[in-house]
């Protein structure tokens, strides 16, 4: 059973799991910028943008049982979502990116492409592209990858943080670049760091000084 809110838009190849709730003003499978490349050059093909950007998304969208998706929230195509998703408002999950079961992402939370995310995490802020996050991981600040310093056609970026099992990203931190944050690790709020975290440690600071923090007892 799908419930769809008022507004709400569903593009291309989406298989939706049992009871899954589409607030209003949601769209999935919105295509990815590969899937409209060259599309301004045909505009006279389409009757309108609906009809543009159903002919264009052609990745399939998985969408797992118990799932909730909140009003303004955009989810491009090539996305899998596992059971027991709940997504609040105003979220958006970019193309091709997988995320486990019981993931409970916040407001206003960006998910840029490419990303791997395993189950039991809880997600807000920004996830650069291509960022890795396994099972148990919360994570409130920014994984951002290296930007290159002017933009061109077939510019690379790196790939994003990995964030290992159990550790925890504070609100406002900033995880940057193609670096490992270790098991049941913290970094706390407002730190920046941009090299690799050992398990078990605490990061604290504006620059990035490293403490000891003992394991959590499971």
């Amino acid at each position: 059973m799908v419930l769809k809110g008022k507004n709400t838009i569903v593009y291309g190849n989406v298989l939706f799991g049992k009871s899954v709730i589409l607030e209003n003003n949601v769209v999935i499978g919105h295509p990815s910028p590969q899937e409209l490349a060259g599309c301004m050059e045909h505009l006279e093909e389409y009757s309108s943008v609906d009809h543009l950007y159903q002919s264009r998304s052609r990745q399939f969208v998985k969408i797992g049982d118990n799932v909730i998706i909140r009003s303004g929230t955009v989810i491009y195509s090539g996305v899998t979502i596992g059971n027991n998703f709940d997504c609040a408002h105003n979220v958006l999950i970019r193309e091709t990116c997988q995320i486990g079961d019981h993931v409970y992402v916040k407001a206003y939370t960006q998910i840029f492409s490419r990303c791997t995310i395993g189950s039991h995490c809880r997600l807000a802020g920004l996830i650069g592209d291509r960022s890795t996050i396994e099972d148990n991981v919360s994570s409130y600040g920014l994984l951002v990858h290296r930007y290159v310093a002017q933009y061109t056609p077939d510019m690379h970026y790196d790939i994003g943080p990995t964030l290992h099992r159990g550790c925890i990203i504070g609100r406002g931190a900033v995880v940057i670049g193609d670096i490992h944050v270790g098991e049941d690790a913290y970094i706390a709020a407002n730190t920046v760091v941009n090299f690799d975290v050992s398990p078990g440690t605490l990061v604290t600071g504006v620059v990035g000084t490293i403490k000891e923090r003992k394991a959590p007892v499971l």
